[in-house]
């Protein structure tokens, strides 16, 4: 709530490409968070909230550049698309979780009634797994700065 109307403010400060790389790494330390400090919702609620700001700079930032970087008779095509990839992409994470989470269940028996849940190794793949993909977020954008460099767009610095 804090981070997503100030992401706006900090992006014209700083530039776009600086809060996308930021946000890639917050929510990377986010989940490295959730996969090591998920036993009490303390943790859970600091590590979310380290996430959460981390998705608004990178959200933001990412639709900036893709704004900036394309000519403005195709800024329309552009957004449309991020958009469709954007909402293929949120519909992938959760069918891998719940993958994990039916594959990988333990019995709890609570008052002679035996009970599935999903188990903790399903939790630690869940994250491992958003670990993964958000180092390769980090490496895209600082792919993406090298190149925005080369190619002297102006306002995406």
């Amino acid at each position: 709530m804090i981070f997503g109307p100030a992401s706006g403010f900090i992006i014209s400060k700083l530039g776009t490409v600086k809060p996308l790389i930021l946000g890639s790494v917050l929510t990377t330390f986010g989940f490295i968070g959730l996969f090591l400090f998920h036993s009490n919702v303390f943790y859970i609620s600091a590590n979310l909230a380290l996430l959460s700001a981390g998705l608004s700079f990178a959200s933001v930032g990412a639709m900036n550049v893709i704004i900036l970087a394309t000519p403005r008779e195709y800024s329309i095509v552009t957004i449309g698309v991020s958009s469709l990839l954007r909402i293929i992409g949120s519909s992938i994470g959760p069918a891998l979780a719940a993958m994990y989470m039916e594959m990988n269940q333990t019995a709890l028996s609570i008052n002679g009634i035996e009970t599935y849940f999903p188990s903790l190794f399903s939790f630690d793949m869940i994250f491992f797994n958003a670990i993964i993909l958000s180092i390769i977020s980090i490496i895209l954008s600082l792919l993406l700065s090298r190149k925005i460099l080369k190619m002297s767009i102006p306002n995406l610095h």
